[in-house]
This record gives structure tokens, sequence and C-alpha cells, in this order.
């Protein structure tokens, strides 16, 4: 627990360092990632890998690792590992909410992108064995359930932990599918979909598929079960139907619709 406190304290010191000194461009050659867009996260992307093996940031994620390894032996291991995840998620969770990271100098990297970027690749380092990884899995699970029923979720969280492979991915497809299902009765009696939850899920499984492109649209099956269900009532509608609607629910079956054509 005392390594785990010192560990954090080091990467409040790192995140502090990116602010002060952002990182600057960098070329997107040499980055492990398809390039079918450019944008602040993959930039941030290109400049962490472009940092001396040496930096201070590098040494700080290796002790990570080796935190890890070393804890899998020792009592109370699951709750001390669990405790440091908790803790790095809600580190990347809150720095959306703080008005300093959205301020980067011209020419460089989004400081908010890089640390969303350290801090998903710290959850990584963590998850160094078969049990440490699935415990990584289910709490970021309960984590990501236990934001999206409070309205905090963030989509280059969601989407970060599936481009890191933190979640299985068809764990995150049954969650997703469960937050856009019918929470409320519709006209006679119908369920209707989560319009806002549908909305985020449309996000993020554009970003996955069709920006960053870690992902095909076959991974989510049962989101995109319900995703095509929203096209086609799209399709059936007629002129009156779409007047009576709310704007906001019309606008989610014209994005479902356009995100199934692609």
């Amino acid at each position: 627990k005392q390594q785990a406190g010192q560990i954090m304290q080091k990467m409040q010191s790192h995140i502090a360092s990116l602010q002060e000194q952002p990182l600057r461009l960098s070329s997107l050659m040499n980055i492990n990632l398809p390039l079918h867009c450019t944008d602040d996260t993959l930039e941030a992307v290109a400049a962490l890998w472009n940092i001396d093996k040496d930096h201070d940031l590098r040494k700080t994620l290796r002790g990570v690792r080796r935190w890890a390894m070393n804890l899998q032996n020792m009592p109370g291991s699951e709750d001390t590992f669990s405790n440091m995840v908790k803790q790095v998620f809600k580190m990347l969770s809150t720095q959306f909410h703080k008005p300093e990271m959205m301020q980067t100098p011209p020419d460089c990297v989004s400081v908010l992108h890089v640390v969303t970027e350290v801090l998903l690749c710290t959850l990584d380092y963590l998850g160094t064995t078969p049990p440490f990884k699935k415990l990584l899995s289910d709490t970021l699970v309960t984590r990501l359930d236990d934001m999206e029923s409070n309205g905090y979720l963030q989509l280059d969280v969601v989407a970060g932990i599936l481009r890191y492979r933190l979640v299985q991915v068809a764990e995150i497809d049954r969650m997703m599918s469960r937050w856009m299902d019918g929470r409320r009765p519709g006209p006679g009696g119908q369920t209707q979909v989560n319009v806002p939850a549908a909305d985020f899920v449309i996000l993020v499984l554009q970003r996955c598929c069709l920006e960053h492109r870690t992902h095909f649209g076959k991974d989510f099956q049962k989101c995109g079960e319900i995703i095509t269900k929203q096209a086609e009532r799209r399709r059936r509608l007629n002129q009156q139907q779409q007047q009576a609607m709310s704007s906001q629910e019309l606008q989610l079956l014209t994005q479902a619709d356009i995100f199934v054509e692609k």
C-alpha cells in the first residue's frame, strides 16, 4: 500500500510536469496504430512514443509493472490491487473536469490527451498476470457502470479502455447494450431506447470502428442490433411521425442510420 501511494504521488508529479512543459508535436509515422485520421489522441500517442527510454515517466511505468508483479503473492493483494485501479481510474476521469487541462500552447500536444494516454498505459501495466487482468477488467466495468448511471462518462475514457483492451470487447458490448436498453415505457407500453446512452454509444463506436479503426462493427453485436433497429425505425417514419418526435430522438435515429450505412 505504501508503494502504491508512492506511485500515485509520482503520477501526480508527472501530470504537473506535463502541464508545465507540454510535449511538442511529433511525427505520426512511427506509432503502432492504423492512421486513418489525425486527432488529439494519435498526436498524444506519437509524442509519448518519442520520449527517451530513460525518461522518469517511463521509469515510473516500469515501476508500476514491477509493483503489480511483486504484489500478486502478498496477503490481501486483490483488495490492494483493486484500490489501485480505482485510484488511477478516478485520476483519469477527473482530468476532463479541470479547466487547466484544456489549455495547450500552439505547436504542442493536448495536455489532456497526453495525460489520458499516460493513465490508460498505467492501467494497462497493472494487468501483468491473468488473475490481475481479470480483476482489472471487473473493476473497470463496475466503475464505468457507476459513471454511466451518474451521467459522468467520457468518450475518450471508454474508447481508450477499448483501444488498450483493458476490458474484453464482448463485456463492453454487453454493458453498453444495457445502457441503451429501454428504461421507461413509451407510447402503447412499448419500451423506448435510452436516447442519451444510445447517442453516447454511437459516438464510442464511431471513434473505435470508423476513426481509429481499432475494432470492427461486428465486435459489438449486441449494440449493433439495437442501433440497427433504430436505423430501421428511422426509415419507416413518415413526415407526420417525424414531426411528433422530440428533436433529440429524431437526431439519434438519424445518427443510427448514418452509422449503419457506413
